[in-house]
């Protein structure tokens, strides 16, 4: 690149920076790329356990309104026929 047409020390110099530079932003990208991958993932596990939480609620929501609609039974003594 730039060292070719110069051929001084600092050419070379700055050549091996742009190209370590580029390494490095390759590296970043490849990096991002599974950084995106493991959050699509985490969203997805979550949906699912969303999903999981809601069955789990509504069945709850149901047995509570089944305790309410029957009606329960005093355990001990009226004291109205003393």
């Amino acid at each position: 690149m730039l060292a070719t047409i110069l051929k001084s020390k600092t050419a070379t110099e700055v050549t091996i920076s742009i190209m370590r530079v580029f390494v490095k932003m390759r590296n970043f990208a490849f990096n991002y790329s599974q950084i995106v991958d493991k959050f699509k993932n985490i969203d997805l596990k979550i949906a699912e356990h969303d999903q999981v939480l809601n069955k789990v609620l509504n069945a709850l929501s149901e047995l509570i309104k089944d305790t309410e609609d029957n009606e329960t039974r005093k355990i001990g003594f009226d004291q109205g026929f003393i």
